[in-house]
Order: C-alpha cells, then sequence, then structure tokens
C-alpha cells in the first residue's frame, strides 16, 4: 500500500504490528531496563507489559516480563 501511495495499515494485523508499534516497542522497553537497573521492578514491570502489547511476538520481552514476576 505504501509504494502505491496509499497509507500505512493501523495496528498490525495478520501480518503483524506496524512499524510504528515495533519502534515504539523498542524505546519502551528501554525505559523498562533502566527501571530494572534502579531496582524500580513494579513499573518495569509495567513497562515491559506495555512493550509486550505493542509486539505480542517479542520473545525477549515475554522473557523479561516471566523474570520480574519470579
Amino acid at each position: 500500500a505504501l509504494l502505491r501511495g496509499g497509507q500505512a495499515p493501523r495496528g498490525g494485523g495478520p501480518t503483524g504490528p506496524t512499524a510504528q508499534a515495533l519502534l515504539e516497542s523498542e524505546v519502551v522497553v528501554r525505559e523498562a531496563d533502566k527501571l530494572l537497573r534502579a531496582g524500580s521492578f513494579d513499573r518495569g514491570l509495567e513497562r515491559y507489559r506495555r512493550a509486550a502489547q505493542l509486539n505480542p511476538d517479542d520473545i525477549e520481552v515475554r522473557a523479561a516480563i516471566a523474570w520480574c514476576e519470579y
């Protein structure tokens, strides 16, 4: 669609998350990493969960969530 001058699909879909969602997920993961290093596990867990909503296929985010919950 973009090559033909159309709009990017919104909200992911059958092909997975949009580029915007992937980028936002990476930013959120970095925030979560900083929070964990500062010892704020609850807030870090919230950010990792947000990243998982944006990019549900990211296995590393799922692992980080499990680690925080442990």
